[in-house]
């Protein structure tokens, strides 16, 4: 009788624990397997579904609403990211990538993986939950703004956020998930009220995260909405009266050198979001 075999890498499971561990790993795989085939690459991730329920089957040493927590915990520590790509509102089949499947990123390598036994590896699970059917399609416009309490954004503001959030785990892996919807509100009140487009606010936040005093100072929507106007001055300075040329200063050099950090996460040349 065969047996499904399951792995971890020593080092996520020092950091984790080893069940979260494993299911990193089977992720992991299943991700660079769609991201080989360019299959689910969505909003500048690669993606790939399941639920917790169909999870347990191929984990059944974990039972669904631990897994659920695991998950849960995965992303909030930002190991994992989550999103909802389904056809149809209210399907709430999760879907999940991870910092290092970025389309905007280097490719990562795994070569060491292998490939487990499974009946269906069509979306990059061997026992997979599909989203739910669309079983009654329209034509209607898809109006992707939501409302949460008092709360007003799009799809493109919550993903804008979601990825303001993972550069911040670049700088403090512990960094505390905030409230997304929030945040996401925030960026469309900077758009809508302020008049600033999601490539100026890039710039302006991507200054911030490579700035020695804004990186302290501005870890949030709400800070960066108050204190806009002082770094978008930094980041668009006056040019010189005179047109004349000169050497960058220290500060330059290193801001040049270290905007790199939030290349994969935050494409400031990506307007298309």
């Amino acid at each position: 009788m065969s047996s499904l075999i399951h792995s971890f890498s020593v080092e996520e499971a020092e950091k984790y624990g080893v069940e979260k561990a494993v299911i990193l790993y089977n992720f992991r795989f299943w991700l660079t397997k769609n991201m080989a085939n360019d299959k689910n690459n969505i909003d500048g991730y690669v993606w790939t579904y399941n639920s917790a329920a169909a999870l347990s089957k191929l984990f059944p040493y974990l039972n669904a609403k631990k897994i659920s927590r695991l998950l849960k915990d995965l992303e909030v520590s930002g190991a994992l990211i989550t999103g909802n790509y389904n056809q149809i509102g209210y399907d709430r089949t999760k879907w999940y990538s991870m910092p290092e499947f970025s389309t905007k990123a280097a490719p990562i390598t795994i070569s060491h993986i292998r490939e487990m036994d499974s009946p269906d590896m069509s979306n990059g699970f061997p026992i997979i939950a599909p989203p739910i059917p669309d079983s009654k399609p329209d034509n209607k416009t898809d109006i992707k703004t939501k409302t949460s309490a008092k709360l007003t954004f799009d799809d493109k503001d919550l993903d804008f956020v979601e990825r303001m959030y993972q550069t911040l785990l670049i700088q403090d892996s512990n960094f505390k998930k905030p409230k997304l919807e929030k945040w996401a509100d925030t960026i469309r009140k900077i758009r809508e009220i302020d008049n600033r487009d999601y490539d100026t606010i890039a710039k302006v936040w991507t200054f911030a995260r490579n700035d020695s005093f804004w990186q302290s100072n501005m870890l949030s929507a709400k800070s960066l909405r108050d204190h806009f106007q002082k770094v978008y001055f930094k980041v668009y300075p006056t040019e010189n009266l005179n047109n004349q040329s000169r050497e960058p200063t220290p500060t330059e050099i290193r801001r040049d050198t270290t905007k790199k950090i939030t290349a994969s996460v935050l494409d400031i040349n990506n307007t298309n979001w």
